[in-house]
C-alpha cells in the first residue's frame, strides 16, 4: 500500500494564535477610547442640562416675578420655592452654593461658576459662567482659577 502525504489547506496553531492577538490588541484599544468618549459625552450632557436649567430657572422668576433660590451641590440641584432636586452623573464644584434669580431675571451672585470636579477628561467645556443676565459653558483656566466662557 502506498500512502502519499496531501497537503491540507489551513491555518497553523501559530498563526491563529498571533491573529488572535492582534484583535485582543485592537479591542483593548477600542474600549479604552469608547471610554473616554462616553465620559466626555455624559460630561456634555451635565454642563447642557445645567446651562439650560439655570436659564429655564431665570426665565421663571423673570416671567412670574417671584425670585427663586437655586442651590448647587457636587451632584444635585435644588430650587426654591418651586421645590426640586435634579442629580446629575458628574461631581461639580459651584463658586457659591446658592445662586438667587430675582424677579427681574438677575442672578445673584452677580458673577460665578460652576466646574467639573476631575478635569483630568479632556472634554472641550468643563465650566459653567453665571453673570448678572447670562449663563454660558466654558473652559477652566487653571492658572486663573476661573471659568472662561466660550
Amino acid at each position: 500500500m502506498d500512502r502519499t502525504l496531501r497537503s491540507k489547506g489551513g491555518f497553523t496553531l501559530l498563526e491563529l494564535v498571533i491573529v488572535v492577538c492582534i484583535i485582543g490588541l485592537i479591542l483593548s484599544i477600542a474600549t479604552a477610547n469608547f471610554r473616554r468618549v462616553t465620559r466626555v459625552s455624559s460630561i456634555n450632557h451635565d454642563l447642557n442640562f445645567i446651562a439650560a436649567f439655570m436659564q429655564q430657572k431665570r426665565l421663571e422668576a423673570f416671567s412670574q416675578k417671584n425670585p427663586i433660590t437655586i442651590t448647587v451641590g457636587a451632584t444635585q440641584i435644588t430650587t426654591a420655592p418651586f421645590f426640586g432636586t435634579v442629580t446629575l452623573e458628574n461631581q461639580f464644584i459651584p463658586s457659591a452654593a446658592t445662586f438667587t434669580v430675582n424677579n427681574r431675571g438677575l442672578f445673584s451672585p452677580t458673577t460665578g461658576s460652576i466646574r467639573l470636579a476631575d478635569m483630568s477628561d479632556g472634554s472641550p467645556n468643563n465650566c459653567i459662567v453665571i453673570d448678572l443676565t447670562r449663563v454660558r459653558m466654558g473652559r477652566w483656566n487653571g492658572a486663573g482659577a476661573n471659568c472662561v466662557a466660550d
